[in-house]
Parts: C-alpha cells; structure tokens; sequence
C-alpha cells in the first residue's frame, strides 16, 4: 500500500523548518503505524492496508512549528512534539491515545507550573522539592519572552515502562 495525506497540507513549512525538511521517522504499535508530517499532522494508519484510522492537526507552521521528528509510542500513548524554537515556537509535548488520537495530556515547556504539567506531588522524591518556588517556567524569563519560544521538544524520546516515565533529550 501507499498513502499520501492530500488534503489541508501547508506548502509554508518548507521555509520554516530549520536544518532542512527532515523526517525521522515512524512508530509502529498494536497494528498501528503513526508518523508526524512536517506541515504539523499525526496521522496513524492500520499497518496492514494503510488506511487512515485517525489525524490530527499538532502543529502550526504559521506559529514557527513544525514535525520533524518520530513519535513516540509509550503504552497506548502515541507522544510527539514539534520544531521551532529559532522561530519562536512556544514547545510542548502531547499525548495521544494510539486507539482514537484524542488528547490525553499536553506539557509546554515554559509557563505556569500548570502550563508545564507539575503539580505539588511532582518530583516530591527530590529533597530539593519545592524549594526554588512555583512557576518559575514564567519568571525565570524577562518579561514575557516565555511565551515566545523555548524547549521545542524536536528530537528524541524515550520510555521507561517500569517507572512509566516519559525522557526527552
């Protein structure tokens, strides 16, 4: 089989990928074959005859974003970024349910303690726990430079099933 997405495609991510129009990638998962596409889709095709079974629209070239690399695949969650830092790109990181594609959490790499997914349980393990204070994914930038660009989670993931923990590098 061969599929090509033909509809809604956005010919103005090309000029705004930085360091070429890559793609690294594919995940594959209980049937399940997922990839993002440079102009901001995850698509998840069934492997065996390469049917759509679910798209979504991740990113926005118009807001400096774009997919370059492989999601990843952590239990039923399909996790994938975007590019787009030198383009002020605010950078997040997003779940999928691999089944039906809907959103079952979204971490932005700068904002709020909300914004970045920490709550009061998070990293309490940590003796230094708490102890630099609440938000400082806002007030450790001047102004509101936080909310233009930062952390674009571009490249790699990894998981770790015994701690159910997501890494990104």
């Amino acid at each position: 089989w061969n599929y090509v997405k033909k509809t809604d495609r956005d010919p103005s991510a090309v000029p705004r990928a930085c360091c070429d129009t890559v793609n690294r990638g594919a995940s594959y998962a209980d049937g399940t074959l997922v990839y993002g596409t440079l102009d901001g889709f995850v698509i998840a095709l069934d492997a065996a005859t390469g049917k759509e079974k679910w798209v979504v629209k991740h990113a926005w070239p118009e807001k400096g974003e774009t997919i370059t690399s492989a999601p990843l695949i952590a239990e039923d969650l399909v996790v994938i970024g975007f590019g787009g830092d030198e383009f002020a790109a605010r950078g997040r990181v997003v779940a999928y349910n691999l089944a039906d594609g809907k959103e079952v959490w979204n971490c932005h790499s700068t904002g709020s303690d909300k914004d970045v997914c920490l709550t009061k349980d998070t990293n309490k393990a940590n003796p230094h726990f708490g102890t630099a204070g609440s938000d400082l994914g806002i007030k450790t930038f001047p102004g509101d430079d936080w909310k233009i660009g930062g952390g674009a989670a571009w490249g790699w993931y990894s998981y770790d099933p015994e701690l159910k923990l997501v890494y990104y590098s």
